[in-house]
């Protein structure tokens, strides 16, 4: 189930995103841009996003440019 799609089946729920770990191997651009797309499919409130498998290898720049761009 894609992000928009859950959002229009539960507009009112918290929705726990959570990117393709593949995304953070990416270059950065790419990676944001996708981010982009699935913060504006979930909506302007109501979502987190969150990393539960493996931490990225350099974490500190993939993480950052996500928290700087949503």
């Amino acid at each position: 189930m894609t992000v928009a799609e859950a959002r229009r089946q539960w507009p009112d729920k918290f929705l726990w995103l959570h990117p393709n770990l593949g995304w953070y191997a990416q270059p950065e651009a790419e990676l944001i841009s996708q981010i982009g797309h699935m913060v504006r499919d979930a909506g302007p409130r109501r979502y987190c996003l969150m990393i539960s498998e493996e931490v990225p290898p350099d974490w500190e720049r993939t993480v950052s440019a996500v928290l700087r761009e949503t």
